[in-house]
């Protein structure tokens, strides 16, 4: 997987998540889970059935506040595929369009554009779009929630065996 960072960001949000239910015996709390869980990715599949777009709604989101960033940065193209980014302070980023890189690194690491690389990608007149991973795609998003979690009848009507 993907990411830019690494923190316990990840449980923390499941512990908030099943604080009700935390203390309550393994069964009801494996119970309560199944359900939180079905509910969720039916939530989510809806959600993806909606999209009208190429890339998820939290890349849409994070791609309109990289591309504001890169907006604050002047372009110079070199010779072949490797353009220089300045910021205000100064600070040179090289990127290369056709590999995915920057000097940064970010755009490598995560499979996101940074700032630099949009900046580039604008003055290129390409769509920023085009240059995050698969990971951050509608497709990509809808196989995740693709799955279901079926509901479970309750105990008294399950056949006897």
């Amino acid at each position: 997987m993907k990411s830019n960072h690494i923190t316990n960001n990840m449980s923390k949000c499941f512990n908030s998540w099943i604080k009700d239910d935390r203390d309550k015996p393994i069964l009801t709390l494996m119970e309560s889970l199944r359900r939180k869980v079905m509910v969720r990715f039916s939530e989510k599949w809806d959600e993806g059935e909606k999209i009208n777009d190429t890339i998820s709604p939290y890349a849409r989101r994070r791609l309109s506040e990289v591309v504001d960033d890169g907006r604050k940065l002047i372009v110079y193209h070199g010779r072949g595929e490797y353009h220089e980014t300045v910021d205000s302070f100064g600070k040179r980023c090289l990127v290369n369009l056709s590999e995915m890189s920057c000097d940064c690194g970010q755009w490598q690491i995560n499979g996101f554009p940074c700032a630099h690389a949009t900046a580039v990608i604008d003055y290129c007149r390409q769509y920023t779009h085009e240059y995050t991973h698969w990971y951050y795609s509608n497709e990509a998003f809808k196989l995740t929630y693709e799955g279901s979690i079926n509901p479970i009848p309750d105990p008294s009507m399950w056949p006897d065996t």
